[in-house]
């Protein structure tokens, strides 16, 4: 059964178009700008459809290549009179004006987020269970299963998270107010 396209007005087998109340809302408000009076039993030909997405991608295209020469342009100029084109952090975050508390939580989420910190951590623990395994014979001061070397270890992991939380944040608001402006 053939059904008539609302667009061309041409003919067309039902497997060759779509319906309107099956469009994408999207869609819908696209072909919205060629006619506004559609119904749902309208039905468009896939033809004519692409023609229009065709046409309209296009125009799009066009109108972004125009805004990227305007961008392009005003980059160019903004470098040909020496200016800044980056706008610096609100003076809020910038590193003078943080608490001790803030630097501390800096240089502490920035050290243990290091392969220095790994390698030392890693060593630290090979040393602890060799002297207290072969140089003292097991009888140590924490022979094996190593019960003060695991509370040492939840104690530090207990400390080093919130502290590297917090670091989170503080980088988590100098994001924030970059995308501001």
């Amino acid at each position: 059964m053939e059904q008539k396209c609302a667009i061309t007005g041409l003919n067309y087998p039902e497997t060759e178009g779509i319906k309107w109340k099956q469009l994408r809302p999207s869609v819908q408000a696209f072909l919205r700008t060629v006619k506004d009076d559609w119904q749902d039993e309208y039905f468009v030909s896939y033809t004519a459809l692409n023609n229009l997405l065709r046409a309209y991608i296009a125009e799009l295209t066009i109108q972004d290549t125009k805004a990227n020469a305007e961008l392009t342009e005003h980059v160019k100029n903004q470098f040909e009179q020496d200016s800044t084109l980056v706008l610096p952090v609100h003076p809020d975050l910038e590193h003078a004006s943080l608490s001790f508390g803030q630097r501390v939580a800096d240089k502490i989420a920035d050290f243990g987020g290091s392969w220095t910190f790994i390698i030392i951590f890693l060593a630290c623990l090979i040393v602890w269970m060799c002297i207290n395994v072969y140089w003292l014979s097991n009888k140590g001061f924490d022979p094996y299963p190593f019960i003060l070397l695991n509370l040492i270890l939840s104690c530090v992991a207990a400390l080093q998270a919130p502290v590297i939380m917090m670091s989170q944040n503080r980088q988590e608001d100098k994001d924030r107010q970059r995308a501001i402006k």
